[in-house]
């Protein structure tokens, strides 16, 4: 009897041997609805054992030829030539179901920013920030280049604005109800899941989602879940959070405000969305068309400004 596995399914785990191959790696980006090359025909090889680093100034395409090791092309991009062989697979031929296999198991991006990049402990790079009553904050980065405002522009939730590519991360111990991989119109690649303490929070606009992360899983507090995307309806990369219903802003949670300068800034300096707010009264007439208030008067600013929700 031959124990030994078939060339296309055998893994050679012994150091020294080829994990990754890149040749002839071309990769588009867009512009003004006009296409423009950005990496012009790269070929790297890492061996198993090897650490490889791409050096260039910013903008070079360093992070965008790390996604591509992955098979991924972040949004506004495209691979248009070249082969990216991962321990015998053809990343750039496999299929989306395929690749999503080996995303989170075999082969992941962990990213970093310029304020991470620096005098900072691997843990702190690479992990969650710490927990805080059973949480942890979403998305991973720092206060330096990770933010969030008091209030969102249209219902109770937070945007939390992020590099590109970033970790997400389940924010505590909880089980996923929904996930979706092909991009919604609306809220593109994300998830709903249920925390240990019953409350229901949706993540939106990822880039990649782990593929671990299907309906039923159990996840821990801190277990990466994705990456930092502007999928669906995006005007940039960001983690769009609210609970389910979206009945209170998850700003006002106290977990949440004890992450603020540690994993994230704020924004603005405006009072949480608890704080009362003076309310215009509707216009006799419209209220039977509009229910609820249609704007509310600001008394922050030296003029007043009214803010309109429709």
């Amino acid at each position: 009897m031959n124990a030994s596995r078939s060339p296309a399914t055998r893994r050679d785990d012994a150091p020294g041997v080829t994990l990754l191959e890149i040749r002839g790696l071309r990769i588009e980006g867009q512009s003004e609805e006009a296409w423009h090359e950005i990496v012009k025909g790269i070929d790297l090889t890492l061996r198993r054992g090897e650490v490889l680093g791409l050096i260039g100034e910013s903008g070079a395409g360093k992070s965008t030829i790390g996604l591509a090791a992955m098979g991924y092309a972040r949004p506004g991009c495209r691979i248009t030539a070249g082969t990216i062989r991962f321990d015998g697979t053809d990343l750039a031929q496999a299929s989306e179901a395929d690749r999503r296999q080996l995303w989170g198991s075999r082969i992941a991006y962990v990213a970093q920013s310029a304020a991470a990049s620096f005098n900072r402990t691997v843990g702190s790079l690479l992990g969650a920030p710490d927990a805080s009553s059973g949480y942890v904050f979403p998305v991973g980065g720092g206060p330096g280049v990770v933010s969030v405002a008091h209030t969102h522009h249209d219902y109770p939730a937070a945007d939390i604005a992020a590099p590109l590519g970033e970790p997400a991360y389940a924010l505590a111990n909880s089980v996923v109800q929904r996930s979706w991989s092909t991009p919604d119109p609306r809220c593109g690649i994300g998830l709903t899941l249920q925390a240990y303490d019953g409350q229901v929070w949706t993540y939106c606009h990822l880039a990649v989602l782990d593929p671990a992360v299907t309906p039923g899983a159990v996840l821990s507090a801190g277990q990466q879940v994705g990456l930092v995307g502007a999928t669906g309806d995006a005007t940039g990369p960001h983690l769009h959070l609210q609970l389910q219903p979206a009945t209170s802003y998850p700003q006002e949670e106290p977990w949440f405000q004890g992450f603020a300068g540690t994993a994230f800034s704020w924004q603005d300096d405006e009072p949480t969305p608890g704080a009362p707010q003076p309310m215009a009264q509707p216009i006799r007439g419209l209220a039977a068309v509009h229910q609820g208030p249609v704007f509310r008067v600001v008394p922050a600013a030296p003029t007043a400004v009214v803010l309109f929700s429709r």
